[in-house]
């Protein structure tokens, strides 16, 4: 993923995959994180960590256009 990701812009990054979509690249590396970290703290250290992303009361788009002004775009 960080490969594919690498060289695209905080625009391209947040583009969603379909116009009816919620979809983007950066919404999956987000998922992707939140599920393997939770995974290894259940499987391996026998506990539940918090998600860094994902918030009841936070929207997709929110989520997002706060990690990208945090990583520079």
């Amino acid at each position: 993923m960080a490969w594919k990701c690498s060289e695209l812009s905080a625009a391209q990054l947040r583009k969603h995959a379909v116009s009816p979509s919620k979809l983007s690249l950066l919404g999956l590396v987000r998922h992707l994180t939140d599920v393997e970290r939770g995974w290894f703290a259940r499987t391996l250290g026998g506990t539940n960590a918090p998600a860094f992303y994902w918030r009841a009361d936070r929207s997709a788009g929110a989520v997002a256009d706060a990690v990208v002004k945090r990583v520079g775009g």
